[in-house]
């Protein structure tokens, strides 16, 4: 299955630049009929915390460590199954910063399930200096910032705000893995609707 960055606007609403990527491409036979979210597990390190195992799983598909931190930055929009961190989880993250989130979530009438990443989701900034101010919300992500093999890079782009066009270049190589060709697939007129 090949993975694609939806249209260009998504991060332009976000007030982040746009990534310039190309918007409609070849689609598989099974992503041409379906698009389920379980697909990504195939091929996506699911809850890992290791980062020399993310980093050979990046590796196999020809993205390198550089790679991996810039495209972690993408955790900072959206939502996903919210991973407290903190004395509770047996971790050294501020306690104040966890418990506000908790707390937002009620009042927001949330569970703790699925959840913004944080509270300014709609915009691209700090995602790499909550993980360095050791508030990173989602484990593999301040793993990160924690791990010798990758600290240097998190710590790079938590003072260089321009840490977007490492993403941008990220996701092009993103776009060009398990890329189908010839019969294998369709181009979808719209990319979001299938062929008729």
């Amino acid at each position: 299955m090949s993975w694609r960055w939806p249209p260009a606007t998504p991060c332009s609403w976000r007030a982040g630049p746009t990534t310039g990527l190309r918007r409609c491409s070849w689609a598989t036979a099974t992503a041409g009929t379906r698009s389920v979210d379980s697909d990504t597990f195939l091929a996506l390190p699911h809850l890992i915390k290791n980062v020399t195992i993310i980093i050979e799983i990046f590796d196999k598909v020809g993205l390198d460590v550089h790679d991996m931190v810039a495209l972690s930055g993408g955790h900072k929009l959206g939502r996903a199954l919210r991973q407290l961190q903190g004395p509770a989880t047996g971790r050294d993250g501020d306690a104040g910063h966890v418990a506000s989130q908790v707390a937002g979530l009620h009042l927001h009438g949330r569970q703790l399930g699925h959840a913004p990443f944080d509270w300014t989701n709609t915009r691209f900034d700090g995602v790499y200096r909550e993980m360095t101010a050791r508030r990173g919300l989602l484990s593999s992500d301040q793993t990160l910032f924690e791990s010798p093999e990758t600290k240097e890079i998190v710590s790079m782009f938590a003072m260089k705000p321009d840490y977007f066009y490492s993403f941008q270049q990220g996701m092009r190589k993103m776009g060009q893995i398990n890329l189908k060709e010839g019969d294998e697939g369709e181009i979808r007129k719209t990319c979001r609707v299938i062929n008729s």
